[in-house]
């Protein structure tokens, strides 16, 4: 399978980053006895990323405009760019290991998804990275680094693969300035996503307690 495509260009710093979450739970009650039945109906939430961007270089528009237009509905790796950190060393070209420090950093979400990270200098210095396993210091990688990365030059940023909304807006402040805005849904991963309702995923609550059968 081919790689998601990387859209490069870094938040203009101004306009707030949004994320959005959509969850889906049913609650069933309360019985006569004050009981309530918990169900979670998706195993993984939805969510959503959209970032604003600004240029005063008609080159860096065009590069922006000429990816969006060849690339729009392909499958695309859409940088966490609230979570981007430095490497803790350089890292070294055909290295199978990055040093960083991961605790608290979404690399992969509570299933293992997001399978992918980024490696960025500038919107024309990049490496999409294929993760294999995160530990607390280190994230081993799949497939071997193409480039050499300084520390104190790059970060390093966890993706989620997206879809592009259908409409990009482009907005021409003046001549020399463009803003956009761009809103990335993460990929839904498989139909398992909904939960089955069974007895073994609920949780019953009785007067503050939670009873065994639910998280």
């Amino acid at each position: 399978m081919a790689a998601p495509v990387v859209f490069p260009f870094e938040p203009n710093g101004l306009d707030p980053i949004v994320e959005w979450y959509g969850y889906l739970t049913d609650v069933i009650g309360p019985s006569y006895e004050g009981n309530e039945q918990r169900v979670q109906l998706r195993r993984h939430p939805t969510g959503a990323i959209e970032t604003s961007f600004f240029s005063e270089s008609r080159y860096e528009f065009q590069r922006m405009t000429a990816l969006l237009f060849r690339k729009h509905s392909q499958i695309w790796a859409a940088p966490l760019w609230p979570y981007a950190t430095r490497l803790t060393a350089d890292a070294s070209a055909a290295a199978t290991s990055l040093p960083v420090l991961t605790a608290g950093l979404p690399f992969t979400d509570p299933l293992g998804l997001g399978p992918y990270a980024l490696l960025w200098k500038d919107s024309k210095t990049f490496e999409l990275v294929s993760l294999n396993a995160i530990y607390p210091s280190s994230i081993e990688l799949a497939v071997p680094l193409v480039a050499t990365w300084s520390a104190a030059s790059s970060y390093l940023i966890p993706v989620r693969t997206a879809f592009l909304e259908p409409t990009v807006p482009l907005r021409w402040e003046t001549p020399e300035l463009v803003t956009s805005r761009h809103h990335f849904s993460f990929e839904c991963h498989g139909t398992t996503n909904i939960v089955p309702t069974v007895t073994d995923e609920f949780v019953v609550v009785d007067e503050g307690a939670v009873v065994p059968g639910g998280p």
